[in-house]
Parts: C-alpha cells; structure tokens; sequence
C-alpha cells in the first residue's frame, strides 16, 4: 500500500521548530514513521510544506521522495498530493508524529481496510490508552461504548479523493497507537513509552 506522510504542519503546540525532524530518542520523529513503512514494505512520499523547508530539504539530502505543498491546512494539503501523485488504489496517510508505529501496525490496519471492503477508514484508538501512557489528544467521539481518538492514520482510494468516501473505522486497543506527539510533555511519554516497549520485547 502506498503511504503519504503528511509532514508539513506549523506544530505550534509542541513549539520545537519543524516537528518532523525534532529529536527523540537520537532520533527525528519522521524517521520513527518511515522506519514502520519501511518494515511494511510499503513505498511512501513525504509530504512537506512551506512551513517545514528543514524537512523538505532533510529528505531530499536522504534521497526520500517528496511533495512540497502549499501549506494551507491538511486536508488541502493532502489534496494536493494526491492530485500530484495519481494513486489509483489505496492510499494511505499518517501524520509525521506517530513514533510509536511499526510495520506490524501498517500491515495490520490494510488487512483491517481490505477485510471491511469500505472504500475510506479512519484509525482510532481507545481515548483510555491515551490516558493511560500520558498522551494528550484534542478530539474524542464515542464508538460502541467506548471512548475513541483519532489516531492520525487514514485509508482512501486515491481514484475518488475528490468526493466523500463512505469509510469504516478500526478502533485500535493498542497504545502504540495513542504515542501521537503534539507537545513537549508527549515527547517525553513517547520515551518513556518506547524504552519501556524495548525492555518489553
């Protein structure tokens, strides 16, 4: 499955310059998110912006494809890209702070999307999960009885990006899925998160 990730936001709430490439762990918080594609073996365009020309110029000195758009917000953005990229298929599109992804998730989330047979799915993950490991979120809707997050990972078919997708949504019991970095005391529950993940496997 071909992957955009979505790299060209202000992150004013983490306030640390371009949050793609602020550190954790020894490591840019991009690279966190193409390690997973890499280990899904799914090819994937990083999608920057005129507010993230660090990040822009951080993937092509590494030899990354990317799309610099024009920054007007995420969906125009993501828009943007697609029209520049003509996927046919699926497309799916995670958001450049998700350090706590790995292949195993991406590959999960397609089986999950091809099994559904809905053309769009939106990833959520229990808001309890959030709680739980100390990451904050913004946004909270009710699925089922539980309370759920969005987990900043979606599936689209790319041939019908320019109208409304009927869409399925995987609710993910799985923190890995909540370590979604919007501010410095996310930062540190995210490593916090992984250390305890590393001495965990």
């Amino acid at each position: 499955m071909f992957v955009i990730v979505m790299a060209g936001g202000k992150g004013t709430r983490l306030n640390m310059g371009e949050k793609p490439l602020v550190s954790l762990l020894h490591q840019p918080l991009l690279e966190w998110v193409l390690d997973s594609c890499r280990e899904a073996h799914f090819p994937f365009l990083v999608a920057t912006s005129t507010y993230t020309p660090y990040t822009a110029n951080y993937c092509r000195t590494h030899g990354y494809s990317q799309y610099q758009t024009q920054g007007n917000g995420y969906i125009s953005d993501l828009v943007e890209v697609l029209r520049e990229v003509d996927v046919a298929g699926p497309v799916m599109t995670i958001v450049s702070d998700l350090a706590g992804l790995r292949g195993s998730h991406l590959q999960l989330i397609e089986q999950e999307y091809h099994k559904a047979g809905e053309e769009a799915c939106s990833v959520w993950v229990l808001q309890r999960l959030c709680v739980e490991h100390g990451f904050s979120y913004s946004c909270i809707e009710k699925h089922n009885g539980e309370q759920i997050v969005p987990a900043g990972i979606n599936v689209l078919h790319g041939s019908a990006f320019d109208r409304e997708q009927k869409e399925f949504r995987f609710v993910a019991d799985d923190p890995s899925f909540a370590c979604n970095i919007n501010t410095p005391s996310d930062l540190l529950s995210a490593s916090r998160f992984l250390k305890q993940s590393e001495n965990a496997s």
